[in-house]
């Protein structure tokens, strides 16, 4: 009987679960090519630049 209200929210949350995890990753991507960039080691494209002035600015980036 539990198990019928719980699956559904389960299916919720484990998609929930990915999608945050798909955001995390693509954070950290960014903010490790933006770090890279940074110290010369990358170069620093359009994308990057964009990052780079949303946080600078305090906006979440588009590509975010």
């Amino acid at each position: 009987r539990s198990m019928g209200i719980l699956n559904p929210m389960i299916i919720f949350l484990r998609q929930e679960i990915h999608r945050i995890d798909r955001v995390i990753r693509t954070v950290r991507n960014s903010l490790n090519d933006l770090q890279l960039a940074i110290d010369g080691i990358i170069i620093l494209n359009d994308t990057l630049r964009e990052i780079l002035d949303s946080v600078y600015d305090g906006r979440v980036p588009i590509d975010w």
